[in-house]
């Protein structure tokens, strides 16, 4: 029995190695920075999972069958495909418990061209792996505070070197100026990711919260160019905590706040206008007293909405 165990004991510590790749002992590489515009022959799948008490064990993640990552808590892992349908799945594992066979979920994507799909995988109440798919403004704010897992070698034989789409450029010749070209993209931002609780200046945003905002200038000037018909709106929103005029100076505040950072940035000033709602348009309804889980319960109120519109004729 113990020569069983044994030679058992050693097939374990060899899986694992051909697994490991140089860095083990710092498995969590650089932190996750917003990625710019993919060319159209490809998608990117982002994994992540957030960092909490609540995390034990590594998530095992895989794309049509192979493996990609094991996801410690606080970590994601990206990859480029072509275009397709693939399946991705999970398995939650946890050191000195029995290693199912089975993956925990499977799900079905549909990669269209020049997409980046965000997954965020997290625990069940029974201990299985949940993959759910997350729309870039909630995600955003969450893998910023991630960093890259790195520990072990993916196997996806699908996937390519990722490839940032060219910057587009100006329109310089009257045949270009006659194709309309006419787009509007809407970015929402959480305040809470931006500026501490009841801050609103551009002195207070928080390092992460200017890795964010970096990053969405990069993809602005990438996506559209130096349009001379670009226009940027900036809309402040906040919570109903509190008076409403209040409300209303804050979510200006940020909403001019974010501009002053853009101008910063290289973006021209007289392409972008600011406006506040208050707390005008809620997308969640919560109580309204002062108290730690009413702000948390209101989190998804406060916010800023950045709309881009370009139109090069």
């Amino acid at each position: 029995m113990k020569y069983w165990v044994g030679v058992w004991a050693l097939m374990l510590s060899l899986m694992a190695s051909a697994q490991t790749v140089a860095g083990v002992e710092a498995p969590l590489g650089s932190e996750f920075k917003v990625p710019r515009l993919l060319i159209k022959s490809q998608s990117r799948v982002v994994f992540y999972r957030v960092a909490s008490s609540q995390t034990s064990g590594v998530m095992s993640v895989y794309v049509n069958g192979s493996y990609q990552a094991s996801l410690q808590g606080g970590a994601y892992t990206a990859l480029c495909l072509p275009p397709s349908r693939v399946d991705v799945a999970a398995r939650h594992v946890i050191n000195d418990h029995p290693i199912s066979d089975a993956l925990d979920v499977v799900n079905a994507l549909v990669l269209k061209e020049g997409d980046d799909v965000f997954i965020r995988v997290s625990e069940q109440n029974n201990g299985h792996a949940m993959l759910q798919v997350v729309r870039a403004d909630i995600a955003l704010p969450e893998l910023v505070q991630t960093r890259e897992q790195r520990h072990t070698v993916p196997r996806v034989p699908t996937a390519v070197a990722c490839q940032d789409a060219p910057p587009k450029p100006n329109v310089s010749s009257k045949t270009e100026a006659s194709k309309p070209d006419t787009r509007t993209r809407n970015i929402v931002l959480s305040a809470d990711a931006l500026f501490p609780f009841g801050k609103s200046n551009v002195q207070t945003i928080s390092p992460k919260g200017r890795r964010m905002l970096d990053h969405l200038i990069d993809r602005i000037k990438t996506e559209f160019g130096r349009a001379d018909k670009l226009r940027i709106q900036i809309t402040g929103h906040s919570d109903a905590i509190g008076a409403e005029p209040r409300n209303m100076q804050i979510s200006m505040a940020r909403a001019r706040a974010i501009k002053d950072y853009f101008v910063e940035g290289g973006l021209r000033e007289n392409q972008i206008s600011v406006q506040a709602k208050g707390s005008q348009d809620p997308v969640v309804s919560c109580d309204l007293k002062l108290m730690a889980n009413n702000i948390a319960c209101n989190k998804p109120n406060r916010r800023v909405v950045v709309s881009v519109k370009a139109d090069t004729v």
